[in-house]
């Protein structure tokens, strides 16, 4: 694994999706996590990315940025929530996809993004159900921001933290690679020896 404890604020352990056992990251919309990893793929790279994630119902009207690599517009945010309460991603100001409905409440769902570079596709998944496609043409990803949990990486342009998350979330995961349709639905049945 990556070195993910590089600065923490407040952030506490709650119950994961799992039980106690699995041990989730709990954001009370005030703290974040600022990791070592840096998530970078060149023009020809596919990616997948998925998490269990927890939206508490505050979050309705707001706009948090849950896990991302971006400041201010610039580089891949993984997931990030809107106004009216659907959740979106995209890579390196490229295209956005975004769930159908609102995702603000309460409950666990599990979330995975996937990038086909040969295909020059964008997925988003909910639950192991594929909720959004779009097409887009390969371009490298990531800018070289530091992964992110439950907020903006603001100090990179000397301001601080902001778009706060509260939630939980869980069993976060970055492969090199675009995992297919049947991996994700089996992944979100919670089999986490699904490989």
């Amino acid at each position: 694994g990556h070195d993910v404890g590089q600065k923490v604020k407040s952030v506490t352990f709650a119950s994961g999706r799992f039980g106690a056992a699995s041990g989730a990251l709990r954001f009370d919309g005030a703290t974040y996590v600022e990791t070592n990893y840096v998530p970078s793929f060149d023009a020809s790279q596919s990616f997948s990315f998925e998490a269990w994630v927890r939206v508490d119902t505050s979050m309705q009207g707001q706009n948090p940025v849950i896990i991302s690599a971006h400041t201010y517009g610039d580089g891949m945010a993984f997931l990030h929530g809107s106004a009216d309460g659907r959740l979106f991603a995209f890579p390196n100001n490229g295209t956005t996809i975004s769930t159908k409905n609102s995702m603000v409440d309460g409950k666990w769902h599990h979330y995975a993004f996937v990038r086909d570079a040969p295909a020059a596709t964008l997925s988003l998944y909910v639950d192991g159900v594929l909720d959004a496609t779009a097409n887009s043409t390969p371009k490298k990803v990531g800018s070289g921001y530091k992964l992110w949990f439950g907020a903006i990486n603001g100090p990179v342009q000397n301001k601080p933290p902001t778009y706060f998350f509260k939630g939980d979330i869980d069993e976060v995961i970055i492969h090199s690679v675009a995992k297919s349709a049947d991996y994700i639905a089996k992944r979100a049945r919670g089999l986490p020896r699904v490989r």
